[in-house]
């Protein structure tokens, strides 16, 4: 090949439709995009575990006026509400929710076990005290 040649295909440049980086520039979009979802996430987690507590604290705090609204109510017998009676469906939603000792079925009647459950007690409208 003559020098002449040579030197002409040293010159010629390659022009193309595309630009080289476009599918490094692709990536850094897809990348970008993932980035402002997971800090769009963040930000919701972060919201929500902030309800979460603030549900918690409000959960200990109905907890132990129930326990003792419940071990001060006439109605309680044995740890067990006589003053409720819970249709069965509610009954097996409250016990497959909460767990199996929520619920306590007593002659055929469904009643809450306010000793497992005694947040109930402080929203209770029938609270009786004891003499």
């Amino acid at each position: 090949m003559s020098e002449q040649s040579q030197n002409q295909i040293q010159q010629t440049t390659i022009v193309a439709d595309v630009p080289p980086n476009v599918e490094l520039m692709e990536v850094r979009k897809t990348i970008n995009n993932i980035a402002e979802k997971l800090n769009s996430l963040d930000n919701e987690i972060t919201t929500s575990i902030s309800y979460i507590n603030k549900i918690k604290a409000l959960v200990m705090i109905f907890e132990s006026i129930g326990m003792w609204k419940c071990s001060t109510c006439k109605m309680n017998i044995n740890g067990v509400c006589t003053g409720w009676r819970l249709p069965s469906n509610l009954s097996n939603d409250l016990a497959n929710l909460l767990g199996e000792d929520i619920v306590i079925q007593q002659d055929n009647v469904y009643r809450f076990k306010i000793d497992k459950f005694p947040f109930i007690g402080s929203i209770c409208p029938i609270y009786i005290q004891r003499l």
